[in-house]
């Protein structure tokens, strides 16, 4: 059976794509507190770390990462270096350190966002980052090894994390089985280079 890594496998996101996929992978979960093992894809060790603690690798989903919502006028260098680190340069160094650790033809799957393309109050710093995620995909995919695949679902806000959609006023929510079914397709069918846009 072939082994998918989950990078936030506790979080709402990785809880969905495990209960579309799950059945047909040897599963393995990873996050910062929960999980079968512990990673912060900020620190670039425990990235190291992490990969070679499960080993060979078929399918990596990478469902992590937060950034600061945040005024311009009101941002802090503190606000954009965790953002970058935590979801941006953190999705990229797993990638680049994960290419080792891949099996041939194997599938990537990174997270990005809406708002990259669908303007959001205090998200200038998410959509530079969403962009940023996009941009590198479409990039990547034509330097990746052995035939590994990589892209990227760009999810927007989902009715299960959302409540009543009060928090998000002006933009429909999105079903998490469809966000699921987005990493799924993916991977099912070897797509790469790709940003798949659920919102």
């Amino acid at each position: 059976m072939q082994k998918m890594l989950v990078i936030g496998g506790t979080g709402a996101i990785g809880r969905l794509v495990i209960a579309e996929m799950g059945q047909g992978y040897d599963v393995v979960t990873a996050a910062r507190s929960g999980g079968d093992h512990r990673v912060d894809i900020a620190d670039l060790a425990s990235i190291r770390s992490l990969l070679t603690a499960v080993g060979k690798i078929d399918v990596l989903i990478s469902a992590a990462g937060g950034v600061a919502f945040e005024r311009i006028d009101r941002m802090r260098d503190a606000d954009i270096e965790r953002s970058l680190a935590a979801k941006l340069l953190g999705q990229v160094n797993l990638v680049r350190q994960a290419v080792a650790h891949m099996s041939d033809e194997g599938s990537i799957v990174l997270t990005s966002g809406c708002t990259n393309v669908q303007a959001v109050q205090r998200g200038a710093i998410s959509g530079l980052i969403n962009g940023g995620l996009a941009g590198f995909v479409t990039c990547a995919a034509s330097d990746m090894p052995r035939g590994i695949r990589i892209n990227a679902v760009s999810p927007g806000y989902l009715r299960e994390t959302s409540g009543d959609g009060s928090g998000c006023p002006g933009f429909a929510l999105v079903e998490g089985v469809d966000v699921a079914r987005a990493y799924h397709r993916c991977v099912a069918q070897r797509l790469t280079g790709q940003v798949i846009a659920v919102h």
